[in-house]
């Protein structure tokens, strides 16, 4: 019987990257921050956050490029959610980084896309999971509510599956 081999899905470290930050020049931009991963086989990306900041509300987004094509995924900064949190304002709000010392996000459904609510966001579990294709590329991006606020990246892992 031909097919898929177990060995060639079994899960890989893509990219475990620390200690990251930006300071946002300018409040509710994204910068973007670490270096980009990129995919070397169609499967499941799975991802992990540590973050905090020091003032103002950390806002962490995720860029996918594919082919010709880059889709942001999660952050409206001008409406200051973020895919990645650890607070959130109220029930179905968006969430951000809030958090001083460094603290274990979870995603939030409600910033992406846009406008999606839920009835309970605190919910959400740690580990995001996307579909990649081979060749995509994954560039995350961070900013803060507050000129000159710093957000942290204290702890990101990407695997593959």
């Amino acid at each position: 019987m031909s097919g898929i081999s177990s060995a060639s899905y079994s899960p890989i470290l893509l990219s475990h990257q620390t200690n990251l930050s930006i300071t946002a020049s300018t409040a509710n931009i994204g910068y973007d921050i670490g270096t980009p991963i990129t995919i070397p086989r169609n499967g499941i990306a799975k991802i992990t956050l540590v973050g905090h900041v020091n003032g103002g509300n950390g806002l962490i987004s995720l860029n996918l490029t594919r082919e010709n094509n880059t889709y942001n995924l999660g952050t409206e900064y001008s409406g200051g959610g973020s895919l990645f949190a650890n607070s959130y304002s109220g029930n179905g709000a968006q969430g951000s980084i809030t958090a001083t010392q460094p603290t274990l996000a979870t995603y939030s459904i409600s910033s992406n896309p846009i406008g999606i609510s839920t009835s309970n966001p605190q919910s959400q579990p740690f580990v995001l999971e996307i579909l990649v294709l081979k060749g995509d590329i994954l560039q995350f991006q961070a900013g803060n509510s507050t000129a000159e606020g710093i957000t942290y990246i204290d702890d990101l892992v990407v695997i593959l599956q």
